[in-house]
């Protein structure tokens, strides 16, 4: 399923995910590497996750996971189940604060 992220770009899944799931990755159409996950799947303690999550989410932003330099960066977001609009949300934030992709969204 295309996840549609601004006016050039959309976010493509890896493989097969369900509304469920807590961690997905994926791809823009450009190719870059993307991956989104809930706070209850970020590394380290849930509860601290959510609230750095939930900080950043309502700041207009979006908690950047740590990773390592070969991997796709990791968005946090501070909600229990992921969704299509939420995924879409999520990387298009993440573009306009890394000042990368299309400012039309």
């Amino acid at each position: 399923m295309d996840v549609f992220v601004t006016n050039t770009l959309s976010w493509h899944a890896s493989g097969p995910w369900d509304q469920a799931a807590c961690h997905v990755a994926g791809r823009l159409s450009d190719g870059r590497r993307i991956d989104v996950l809930t706070h209850a799947a970020a590394p380290g303690r849930p509860g601290p996750s959510r609230v750095a999550a939930r900080h950043a989410w309502l700041h207009d932003g979006v908690l950047l996971s740590p990773a390592g330099p070969e991997d796709a960066p990791r968005l946090v977001v501070p909600v229990d189940r992921l969704s299509p609009l939420l995924i879409g949300e999520a990387v298009r934030r993440w573009l306009l604060l890394a000042g990368t992709g299309s400012s039309a969204a």
